[in-house]
């Protein structure tokens, strides 16, 4: 799901960004590109 250095958070894990964002992009947050 993209190199470790990018995403150093779990598998499923939402990243580090404001709840009102996170919400917004939600379908997208799933499976970002």
């Amino acid at each position: 799901m993209g190199a470790p250095a990018s995403r150093p958070f779990a598998p499923g894990v939402p990243s580090p960004v404001p709840p009102s964002r996170s919400r917004r992009r939600a379908p997208a947050a799933k499976a970002p590109a």
